[in-house]
Order: structure tokens, then sequence, then C-alpha cells
């Protein structure tokens, strides 16, 4: 994956054009770049030169730029760099060397101002970036009217297997039903993590509130397996209208993951909270969106 730097420059031209050096990292990234863009008030309009590199994400970069045609017979010949950015992110602006005539001259002079040669060192960060992939997760499976969870199920409290009405099969769910999933979070991962579920009812009227939360288990035999769920997530309410076993969706964004580690086992908790449709919500399944850093 391929990152730009984006120097913006403008000058005091005499007798040429001011031009300067890029080193990034201690890497020449340009010998020699022209800066042809007049100085104005602010320090504008500026020059965008770009630069394109691969540079390691999270690591800190020093990116230094270097007054290579200081001249002043007859006129002064001056470079300006009002900003430095890396993928977007603005680099920081070096403090002003010992002696030196250079450094940080305000919004007036053009941002950093070269007013002979020498060298003056930005530092950045390029920021992680996040890619999204989801899974769907079928309720149950069916084969005819025999079938099975793909859930985990409670001892009590257990939505009710149905292959009858749906040729996927569903989990019936009633106020207070809880089912969960096991899932593996990727070596990658980073918060947060978004759910859908999507489900049917019979009833055209009334509404259906599920909930879901979250447990963490850490791997290595350090310590024993967590049980204890964070505080529910809410996927809202859906009032329920005409026809009669409609498919219907909900989603939770940036469920609560407390606790949760990448490379380690989390449980999901669906549940049912208090509504005031008088049917069962027949949960279809659950779609996970999970993000990994790249």
């Amino acid at each position: 994956m391929s990152n730009t730097i984006i120097v913006r420059c403008t000058e005091d031209a005499c007798a040429g054009d001011a031009a300067y050096k890029l080193v990034v990292d201690g890497v020449i990234v340009s010998a020699s770049t022209s800066c042809t863009a007049a100085v104005g008030s602010g320090g504008t309009p500026a020059q965008s030169n770009s630069f394109v590199g691969t540079w390691p994400t999270t690591s800190t970069h020093s990116i230094v730029i270097t007054y290579l045609n200081d001249y002043s017979t007859g006129c002064d010949r001056n470079l300006f760099i009002p900003s430095v950015t890396l993928d977007g992110t603005p680099a920081t602006g070096t403090t002003d060397p010992a002696g030196s005539t250079n450094g940080y001259r305000g919004a007036v002079a053009g941002g950093w101002a070269f007013y002979t040669g020498g060298s003056l060192t930005w530092t950045s960060v390029i920021p992680p970036t996040t890619t999204l992939s989801s899974g769907y997760f079928p309720a149950a499976t069916c084969i005819g009217s025999t079938g099975g969870s793909n859930l985990t199920l409670p001892a009590t409290g257990a939505p009710v297997l149905n292959c009858t009405t749906n040729p996927e099969g569903t989990l019936d769910f009633s106020s207070g039903n809880t089912a969960q999933i096991s899932y593996l979070l990727p070596s990658n991962w980073a918060a947060p993590i978004d759910a859908r579920v999507l489900f049917s009812d019979a009833s055209t009227s009334g509404t259906v509130n599920w909930s879901i939360s979250t447990a963490c288990s850490a791997v290595g035999g350090t310590s024993s397996a967590n049980t204890t769920f964070n505080p529910a997530s809410n996927f809202g309410t859906t009032t329920l209208a005409s026809p009669a076993n409609a498919v219907w969706s909900a989603s939770a964004t940036g469920i609560d993951t407390t606790g949760c580690v990448a490379g380690n086992p989390i449980l999901l908790q669906i549940k049912r909270e208090s509504d005031t449709a008088t049917g069962p919500a027949r949960l279809q399944g659950i779609e996970l969106t999970i993000r990994k850093t790249v």
C-alpha cells in the first residue's frame, strides 16, 4: 500500500525559483523540486507537490526539507512551507535550529520559512486504516420439519426452534429469551463491532425490541472463561405493520466491547427485551460487522 506526502510551498523568486530536497527516514525522495508559486498574503496561493512512497503505518517518520539554492544578490530568494501532510495527516513542524534564521514565521510569512540555506525537520505518524468485513450467522438449520439451533441456548429462557414457518429455520423469541454466539476476534481486530438482526413476526402491530451484549475471555491460561456480560446495546424499537410474517431488520452500532482484545474469543448474547408485540419474534439470523486494521 502506497503513501503520499504533500508539501505545500511558496517562494520569493530572485534570479530563479527556490528549490528544495525531500528526505524521508534518511532516504532521498526528491533530490530537487522547484517551487514556482509566489508568496502572498497568508502564504497563499501555495503550490502542492505530491510524493508517493511506502512507509510503515503507526511508525513515526522523519520528513526533512532542505532549501537548496538560497540567493541574495540584488534581491532575496526565499522558500516558505505552509504545510506538510502524510496521508492527509498534518506533520508536526520543527523547532528553530539554534542560531538559524529559518523556522516558523507564522501565517503571514507562509508558515515555515527558509531565509537562508539549511534544513528543517517535520515528524508524522501514518494512522492505521481499517477495513470492514461482515459475517452472517443463521439462527437455525432445518431439513424439512427437523433441525437444530446454530446458536448456543441456555437451559432456561431459551427461544423455540421453528422449522415449520420458514425454510431457513428460526428461533422464536418471547420477551426475556436469550441465545448466544461464540466468535474468535481476528488478530488485527479494531473496535467497534456493529450488529444487525433479521426476524419475522406474525403480528401486524406492536413493537419488538432486541439487545446484544458481549463478554470476552483471555487465552493462554491466564484466567477463567468470562461470562459476565457488558451492558447491553439496544437495536432500537421496531414497530410492526402489515403484512403478517414480513421480514424486519434492526441494527446496533458500536456495541459495548469493554475488555475484548484482538485474537481472543468473544461471546455475544442476543435478547428480546420487553415490548408490546404479542407473538414470538422469529429470529432468522445475525450479521456482525467487524473492523480490521491494515
